[in-house]
């Protein structure tokens, strides 16, 4: 095991450094996520008439969980959401609270 001039060995260095919340440069995440849900029962319930308001809805949801929706839409009887999230979400909590 080597040792660095401040006398830490090398395993004592990256324990450290592990074990704190820093950004390291040159470091670029970019997660995509791409979500279907369905209605309940595959019924047709996204009218035309309302089914803009549900994808407006959906997207402000993810924006309030920190998370950037690039595109929602869907048909009569299913939603599609693609959405950035961050390092720091847990997808299947988003997931949760998203599809209600």
């Amino acid at each position: 095991m080597s040792t660095s001039p401040e006398g830490t060995t090398t395993l004592e260095f990256w324990h450290v450094l592990l074990n704190q919340e820093i950004s390291l440069p040159g470091t670029h995440h970019q997660l995509l996520y791409h979500f279907v849900f369905s209605t309940k029962n595959r019924r047709p319930y996204l009218q035309p008439e309302t089914k803009d308001k549900v994808f407006e809805y959906l997207g402000g949801t993810a924006r309030g969980l920190g998370g950037v929706p690039i595109r929602v839409g869907g048909h009569v009887d299913h939603v599609h959401l693609l959405v950035k999230l961050t390092t720091k979400h847990c997808i299947a909590d988003f997931k949760g609270v998203v599809s209600g």
